[in-house]
């Protein structure tokens, strides 16, 4: 049974799920935008690809499965996927807590 105020929801039923953008590490630029990749920041570039903090989750490596949240302005690479959650989820996170299965 879950706690008072609590709501049983699938992850698929709040947001979509999608993949970051390719970026070859030749491509990155010393400075710029901030560049996340599957476990953090690795580098800058000369755009960002999402202007507010996104919820990712590394697909990449020893630390696949890792949630992460990226900076503001980032361009997130497809070591990643991407949480897309619609506002109306973000309004109701004050309010409720969320326990996804």
């Amino acid at each position: 049974e879950l706690p008072k105020g609590w709501v049983e929801t699938n992850l698929t039923d709040i947001c979509s799920i999608v993949y970051g953008k390719g970026l070859p590490i030749k491509r990155m630029t010393e400075t710029g935008f901030t560049v996340f990749g599957a476990n953090g920041v690795i580098g800058k570039y000369s755009t960002y690809n999402y202007e507010t903090t996104q919820t990712l989750i590394s697909c990449r490596g020893a630390n696949s499965g890792e949630m992460n949240m990226s900076p503001p302005k980032s361009f997130i690479t497809n070591n990643s996927l991407i949480l897309e959650i619609p506002d109306i989820f973000l309004e109701l996170k004050k309010n409720y807590h969320l326990f996804l299965i």
